[in-house]
């Protein structure tokens, strides 16, 4: 789910048009994945198997000891 961490990029740099792209995109992968396990529970009639998800990591790990303010155009 790369476009809830793209979301929280976009807007901690105040980009708030590329905030909403990509919380409304992530919107719809969350309902598409949804549909996909009700899918599997109605046809096999069990849960489906979790696999192992790796984060993103889209946002540097040294930008959460800054403010929106500490970031400069080369930090990007």
């Amino acid at each position: 789910m790369v476009h809830s961490d793209y979301a929280n990029y976009f807007g901690f740099l105040g980009l708030e048009g590329y905030r909403k792209d990509h919380e409304r995109q992530y919107e719809e992968e969350l309902q598409n994945y949804r549909d996909i396990i009700h899918f599997y529970i109605d046809t096999y009639n069990r849960l489906l198997p979790l696999g192992e998800i790796k984060p993103a990591e889209v946002i540097p790990k040294k930008w959460y000891n800054y403010s929106r303010f500490d970031i400069s155009n080369t930090d990007i």
